[in-house]
């Protein structure tokens, strides 16, 4: 028996149903494209990667890196710059004065790539000891307290020349405004991984625990002195917990069910805000040619392992200039800007653009996967704790609910397209259950038990 209780169940997978007609399936879905929200249209810009956004209750945030790194001295610097907005469509640049870029702190610099080439305006506690520089991958989270915390990836020496860095690594920040950052120890908690790309953690709330989730390479290889691989090599992603933020476990590569061998370069992986026992993640996938593309994958067990689903979420086609390296990578987090629609966020035209761009796409409210067709699916004998069905469908479906012997407790009728389409149950929701589900030309995205009260 399934203890499901009063959260919300996604139709990503088959793990609630213990039969299926043939004439049901999954059906995995595209987001919508809309408008480009910003570009590198600033001085200290020239790029748009690496988009980590979150709501921060008054208004939502995005950090980014703004400049991609140099081989020299003066090149060192990668500004992690701060978008933010009140609806998630139209976006500013604050000037937020903490760092400068050529003598000037009008600008929206959050942190600053090195301390030679953008300071601080005042003493920031981030810069421990001899030349510790960071890169601008940062993608911060909201703690159960209330604080910001982020892991960053930083070294002391010279970032980008293998032999000539030390201390290289993730290290642990906060902030208490998504500002004003602290660095919490002096060297890296996290040291094993190539860490090249965007790297984050998130809390956990259902398991209670931090979850960091890195970048890292294996295979048969060789990693020179100037950080290039020679041989067949993989890239991939790890995981390790925490339950301080300050001592990790060993990280591990993650597991895939489909056992198919990809090359991974970015995660995006949060817990789902509708159903944060689901592990989300929006993996970039890059092929020989180096085009990248984001796929759709889920974890059950907190973040050991993934189930990835095949479509390609957003084309190289959707809407224009995803065909180079790095110029289609979603960002991390999704936003809940109303009750029927999430927004997502992709890069666009890094290598061929005349500006390298972000855009905004949209998914209907739980719109991931849906269970569609015409026929029946039963769950398999279940524990719920609420009295009242909540059903985001479109279509013509019934949901009828039997007793383990079998027996027809009740039934309902939904008509037409809804996120939250109630039910009140007429019978005593504390026994076991089964549910079928008949679809008449229907499609089911998501269910939730309730209480009255919510």
């Amino acid at each position: 028996m399934i203890d499901i209780g009063t959260r919300l169940e996604l139709f990503v997978d088959d793990y609630l149903l213990e039969k299926i007609d043939k004439g049901i399936s999954f059906k995995q879905h595209r987001p919508r494209p809309e408008n480009v929200i910003i570009s590198d249209d600033c001085p200290w810009e020239r790029e748009i990667n690496y988009v980590s956004v979150l709501d921060s209750g008054d208004k939502f945030m995005m950090y980014y890196r703004g400049s991609h790194h140099g081989s020299d001295k003066t090149g060192m610097g990668e500004p992690t710059c701060l978008a933010i907005s009140k609806d998630g469509i139209n976006w500013e640049k604050p000037k937020l004065g903490l760092f400068k870029f050529e003598q000037n702190s009008a600008n929206n610099i959050v942190l600053g790539g090195d301390y030679d080439s953008m300071p601080a305006t005042t003493k920031w506690s981030g810069y421990l000891g001899n030349e510790l520089r960071w890169r601008g991958e940062i993608a911060p989270f909201i703690d159960s307290d209330g604080a910001f915390r982020a892991l960053l990836r930083g070294a002391r020496g010279y970032h980008q020349i293998h032999a000539k860095r030390y201390d290289y690594g993730m290290y642990p920040a906060e902030s208490v405004d998504g500002l004003n950052w602290k660095v919490l120890t002096e060297k890296p908690v996290i040291t094993k991984g190539q860490f090249d790309s965007q790297n984050l953690a998130i809390y956990d709330r259902i398991r209670q625990r931090y979850v960091a989730f890195t970048r890292d390479t294996h295979g048969i290889g060789v990693l020179d002195d100037n950080e290039k691989w020679h041989g067949d090599i993989c890239r991939d992603i790890r995981v390790a917990f925490s339950d301080d933020f300050i001592s990790w476990s060993e990280p591990k590569y993650l597991k895939y069910q489909d056992n198919e061998r990809l090359q991974l370069y970015t995660n995006a992986i949060s817990p789902y805000e509708r159903a944060p026992h689901l592990l989300l993640g929006f993996p970039t996938i890059i092929n020989e040619e180096e085009q990248t593309a984001p796929r759709f994958m889920f974890s059950r067990d907190g973040g050991t392992s993934f189930n990835r689903l095949p479509l390609v979420l957003i084309p190289h086609d959707a809407p224009s200039e995803r065909d180079g390296n790095r110029s289609n990578y979603m960002a991390h987090g999704l936003i809940s800007a109303n009750k029927n629609e999430l927004f997502c966020y992709a890069t666009e035209g890094y290598k061929d653009g005349p500006s390298r761009r972000l855009r905004r796409f949209v998914w209907r409210t739980d719109g991931f996967v849906s269970l569609v067709g015409s026929g029946s699916a039963f769950t398999a004998p279940l524990k719920v704790g609420g009295n009242k069905l909540a059903l985001n469908y479109r279509g013509h479906v019934l949901v009828k609910f039997y007793d383990l012997d079998n027996k027809l407790l009740t039934e309902y009728e939904f008509k037409g397209d809804d996120i939250e389409a109630f039910a009140d149950l007429d019978f005593d929701y504390n026994q076991p259950i089964r549910i079928r589900f008949d679809f008449q030309n229907g499609e089911i995205f998501s269910f939730q038990m309730r209480n009255d009260n919510e």
